[in-house]
């Protein structure tokens, strides 16, 4: 399907962020540093690129057991699926554009903002789904 591409390239982001992550760490670690002092900005770059990836990705994926907003009730109505998904999609939007400004004016608490926003876009998502569920499904 069309969103294959958009899982390669978060692929590729990731495992360019983790690489990036363990340069650092042996520069860091060494006698002679061989990184500039801003390389950790290089790295919040390239994790806000794969956030909004991420978003690209729930916004176009069809109902599956491998990647979007997958919860019990999202696997159990296409609609649901859909709506929680598409509002899964414009949170990651979000939070990737909070992310880049994070990183370029505050890297200090990017890491903060990046485990606080995926928690809150997971919980609001999964909320969603159920409040969507109960109203379609069960009737509520």
């Amino acid at each position: 399907r069309g969103v294959s591409k958009y899982i390669y390239s978060l692929n590729v982001l990731l495992l360019l962020a983790l690489f990036m992550v363990q340069v650092y760490l042996i520069s860091y670690n060494s006698v002679y540093p061989f990184l500039p002092a801003k390389f950790t900005l290089l790295v919040d770059l390239v994790v806000c690129l794969a956030v909004a990836n991420a978003a690209l990705i729930t916004f176009n994926v069809k109902r599956n057991f491998l990647v979007g907003v997958r919860t019990p009730y999202t696997l159990s109505n296409d609609k649901i699926w859909e709506k929680t998904n598409n509002l899964g999609g414009k949170l990651l939007a979000v939070l990737s554009f909070i992310l880049l400004v994070t990183a370029l004016l505050f890297e200090a608490f990017f890491l903060h903002f990046l485990v606080a926003g995926l928690i809150i876009v997971g919980f609001v998502t999964f909320f969603y789904s159920l409040r969507l569920y109960k109203r379609h499904v069960l009737g509520f």
